[in-house]
């Protein structure tokens, strides 16, 4: 109900165009936040570094960012935009 609220409130068609991306790719999101994960846990950049109350959120947003980008490609290719929601 409060989100139902706060998405009334937007009246930017910049931000309702940037919501509505986030929302159509929240599923893709999930699926391929585990690999970029693994990836950057290879490249020694992981959650546990000090200050770790700074680099939790960094790091979140990180894989945020990346896994976004990653739905948003995969999602403009015609063959593979079918295996994304």
């Amino acid at each position: 109900v409060l989100l139902k609220k706060w998405g009334e409130m937007i009246t930017s068609p910049f931000a309702a165009r940037w919501f509505e991306s986030f929302a159509k790719a929240s599923f893709g999101i999930y699926l391929v936040h585990v690999l970029v994960l693994v990836y950057l846990k290879r490249m020694d950049i992981t959650a546990f570094l000090e200050p770790t109350i700074f680099v939790i959120p960094a790091v979140s947003l990180l894989i945020m960012l990346i896994s976004w980008g990653l739905v948003a490609i995969i999602q403009r290719i015609p063959v593979l935009r079918e295996t994304t929601p």
